[in-house]
């Protein structure tokens, strides 16, 4: 492919290689980057508290999200925001726009992201 700068010819192995760089040095990658800090994670840095997850009967995502920490032996607990009023007046205490609403430690998501998930289980303190 042409990059348009002196008419020379990129690989495809370069253009991932550059997009590898700018999502490294990204304000979502550089975190990963700074000085001191690990790029892989050890087994004993992961989030080894319960999970809270925050659901309906009807969301395909939540049932994603709970297939995903059952299938991963994740100390978790399930809370249906429509069934229990105190799990509702939680979730909504704890911001909650959208389910599943998902509580990691201190942190929180919206929706259903296995690398979303996974992040906040691999990087507790952050």
């Amino acid at each position: 492919m042409k990059n348009g700068i002196n008419g020379e010819t990129m690989t495809l192995k370069t253009v991932l290689a550059v997009t590898a760089l700018l999502l490294m040095f990204s304000s979502a990658g550089a975190e990963m980057f700074q000085p001191g800090s690990k790029m892989v994670t050890s087994q004993n840095d992961r989030f080894t508290g319960r999970v809270e997850l925050y659901v309906t009967s009807w969301c395909g995502y939540c049932k994603k999200a709970l297939e995903y920490v059952k299938s991963n032996n994740i100390n978790y607990v399930v809370y249906d925001i429509e069934k229990d009023s105190v799990a509702h007046k939680r979730y909504r205490e704890l911001g909650g726009h959208g389910i599943p609403l998902i509580v990691i430690g201190t942190h929180r998501m919206s929706g259903y992201s296995q690398e979303g998930l996974e992040y906040y289980l691999n990087n507790p303190g952050k």
